[in-house]
């Protein structure tokens, strides 16, 4: 698919109903940014929007309008194009809006290993350093799988002047199954305004 895209179809739909794509907002960030196409090819074996849709659906049911964006490119420069836009996009139409970058962090290593990789590029994140992250991650071999995301939302958050980040939480899947041999890392962190 294309490097940054977005998904052309009007709804999208879970097991828990449909949600309404806004295309207005879509459209803005195609003309905007430069960096942005419409292209649904992206969309359809990338699995990192349609598992947050539920929990949208459970807290707001259908009273909201998602705007999915697929990065295959994973650079600083295009992210951060991206990130100001949709704050730009936010800011001068008045929204109430959530960002919302999903990606697991180091995965298929053994859980102190993993973490050993992950907290350098975690404490990046929390001091809103997007081009110290990016290299954190390389420098490394954390295997982050959104980057791009990641410094999109860092770039959306420092324009609408959320300074202050938090990590809410550090987390493995051997912490469900026990096995800590070869795990997946996430991390929750939300930006809050200072």
């Amino acid at each position: 698919g294309d490097p940054i895209a977005l998904s052309k179809h009007e709804v999208w739909e879970t097991p828990l109903g449909e949600i309404r794509v806004d295309l207005e907002i879509s459209n803005e960030l195609i003309k905007r940014s430069g960096v942005v196409s419409f292209d649904d090819i992206a969309h359809l074996y990338e699995h990192s929007i349609e598992v947050q849709i539920p929990f949208l659906q459970f807290l707001y049911g259908d009273e909201f309008r998602l705007v999915p964006i697929s990065m295959l490119l994973q650079e600083p420069e295009s992210s951060r194009i991206l990130g100001e836009t949709i704050a730009s996009i936010i800011r001068e139409m008045g929204l109430k809006a959530y960002i919302i970058a999903s990606s697991d962090f180091t995965h298929y290593e053994e859980a102190k290993k993993a973490e050993s990789k992950d907290r350098p590029a975690i404490d990046k994140i929390l001091s809103m350093d997007l081009r110290g992250f990016y290299n954190e991650m390389f420098e490394k071999g954390a295997t982050i799988c959104g980057p791009g995301p990641i410094m999109a939302l860092m770039s959306a958050a420092k324009s609408l002047g959320f300074f202050k980040p938090q990590l809410l939480r550090y987390a493995n899947s051997g912490d469900i199954t026990g096995d800590y041999s070869s795990v997946v890392c996430y991390a929750s962190i939300a930006f809050y305004r200072a």
